[in-house]
């Protein structure tokens, strides 16, 4: 189960990440997962993941976290890479807004579309090539 857009406190939103001193802060975009389901799943906790849904997959690193349910991961939203050199500087690599919807069925109490408790496959993942 995927819940998205734990906030992140060197940045605002999507603001930041072309700041040198604050990437050096907070590097790579982060998902959060139980070490048990990680070790069930052949990930170590730094590793590179994918996180798939039916729209789409996206790659974050995990960090593990005791204190959450082994069923759900927490991955950051609003992620860019300005180093990148592609007019979109690789928005669509791991910015968790790939991967979910605002077509319907909204959620009947708040009218929204569905950012928690979406259905995701995790893997382990490939180290990324750094920009040349």
């Amino acid at each position: 189960m995927l819940t998205t857009g734990g906030r992140i406190p060197v940045f605002f939103n999507s603001e930041g990440r072309q700041l040198a001193k604050l990437r050096r802060l907070h590097p790579d975009p982060i998902t959060e997962m139980h070490p048990e389901t990680a070790a069930r799943l052949g990930i170590a906790d730094g590793d590179w993941i994918w996180i798939e849904t039916l729209r789409g997959r996206i790659r974050q690193r995990a960090r593990f976290v005791d204190g959450m349910d082994p069923r759900v991961i927490s991955s950051q939203h609003a992620w860019w890479f300005p180093e990148e050199k592609d007019p979109e500087h690789g928005i669509w690599k791991s910015n968790v807004n790939v991967l979910t919807n605002i077509e319907g069925p909204h959620d009947p109490a708040m009218g929204t579309y569905h950012l928690r408790a979406l259905l995701c496959r995790v893997s382990k993942a490939e180290e990324p090539v750094s920009p040349s």
